[in-house]
């Protein structure tokens, strides 16, 4: 039996105030070994010294909890942790486009599959008076 997951994607900016998170999360892909989440987002204004990460959750099953005696159908099972990654903006802004797999730290076994581009925008200045 596969697991049901479901990715979040978390871009942090210790420069972006008062809320420094943007987070989104992916739809559950149910039964699937090698889940292919096609999450494509697009960060504005974000600065080099942000960092994205990406966990990976296992949805609790329903079918366990409405078949299993020992878990009160009422109750809410939380999601467990499959395994994470980050990556750092100030590597992708100084490739420019990085596309790669990186290991799931804390998981046995996954990779994430990334592709990532830096598109710097050049404000025009302000006029002096």
């Amino acid at each position: 039996d596969s697991p049901d997951t479901f990715a979040v994607m978390t871009l942090y900016d210790p420069h972006r105030k008062p809320i420094p998170n943007i987070e989104y999360r992916t739809d559950v892909i149910m039964n699937e070994d090698c889940p292919r989440y096609n999450l494509r987002k697009d960060f504005v204004n974000v600065s080099a010294a942000s960092s994205l990460s990406v966990v990976v959750y296992e949805q609790p099953g329903t079918m366990d909890a409405l078949t299993s005696l020992k878990v009160p159908f009422l109750q809410k099972a939380k999601p467990k942790v499959i395994g994470r990654m980050r990556v750092m903006a100030s590597d992708v802004a100084r490739e420019g486009r990085i596309r790669d797999q990186w290991p799931l730290l804390e998981a046995q076994t996954g990779e994430c599959h990334l592709s990532l581009e830096w598109n710097p925008v050049k404000l025009a200045k302000e006029r002096e008076n």
